[in-house]
C-alpha cells in the first residue's frame, strides 16, 4: 500500500510539472497554439487537438489545486464549446464534451460552466442518446440526477 501511495504522489507531482511546462514555457504556449488547432477547419486536426484536450483536462483534474487549472479553463472553454455547438462531426462534439466534463471535476471550472449552462445545455441535448458523457455532464450542469 505504501508503495501504491508513493506512486500515486509521484504521478501527480509528475503531471503537475508537465502541466505548468506546458502551460508556461516557450514563446508561445500550449495552450495558444491547441486553441487555434481547436479550430483550424481540418477535421484530423481538430480530432487529434480535441483528443489531446480530453488527456490535458483530464491531467489538470487530476492534480489538485493546481495553479494552472482555471488558467487553461479560460483558454480553452470558447473553442470547445464551438466544437460542442458547431462541428459537423459527433466524434468532435463527444470529445469536446467529454473535455468540458473533465474540467467540471474542477470547482472554479464547474462554477464558469454553471454561468453557461444554457449555452452547453442545448448542444448536448442532441448528444444525450448517442454518449454517456454527454448525459452525464447535461446532468451536472443543468442540475438534473
Amino acid at each position: 500500500m505504501k508503495q501504491d501511495n508513493e506512486e500515486e504522489e509521484a504521478v501527480e507531482d509528475w503531471l503537475a510539472k508537465l502541466s505548468a511546462s506546458l502551460v508556461t514555457d516557450g514563446k508561445k504556449s500550449f495552450l495558444d497554439s491547441i486553441s487555434q488547432c481547436l479550430s483550424c477547419g481540418y477535421r484530423e486536426m481538430t480530432k487529434i487537438s480535441l483528443t489531446t484536450m480530453v488527456w490535458f483536462s483530464s491531467s489538470l483534474a487530476s492534480v489538485p489545486d493546481s495553479e494552472f487549472q482555471l488558467p487553461a479553463f479560460s483558454v480553452l472553454i470558447s473553442k470547445l464549446k464551438e466544437n460542442l455547438e458547431n462541428s459537423e462531426w459527433i466524434e468532435h462534439k463527444i470529445l469536446a464534451a467529454t473535455s468540458l466534463l473533465n474540467f467540471s471535476k474542477i470547482p472554479d471550472c464547474m462554477n464558469i460552466m454553471l454561468t453557461m449552462a444554457s449555452e452547453i445545455a442545448a448542444p448536448l441535448s442532441d448528444l444525450l442518446e448517442e454518449n454517456r458523457t454527454a448525459k452525464e455532464l447535461y446532468a451536472l450542469i443543468s442540475q438534473e440526477d
